[in-house]
């Protein structure tokens, strides 16, 4: 289990109200930073709201929140 079937529930609700998870992307630095460091072949989102740090890197990563419909799978291991 990635998440309690109550914590999911509180942040389906947060994320239902329009504000949460909308601010991704002031870690894209950081990331930018992370990425040239390790080198990544694919990168996960756990937790990526609305995709804002995604938008923000430009470059395609694979997202994953349990508490939005359409990102609510879990992320298979990359091959």
């Amino acid at each position: 289990m990635t998440i309690s079937e109550q914590y999911r529930q509180l942040n389906k609700h947060l994320h239902e109200l329009g504000s949460y998870g909308r601010k991704g992307d002031k870690w894209a630095a950081r990331v930018r930073e992370l990425i040239g460091e390790y080198q990544p072949t694919t990168i996960l989102d756990y937790g990526c709201g609305q995709g804002a740090l995604g938008r923000a890197l430009g470059i395609p990563i694979r997202e994953y929140d349990p508490a939005i419909a359409g990102k609510d799978q879990p992320p298979k291991r990359p091959i």
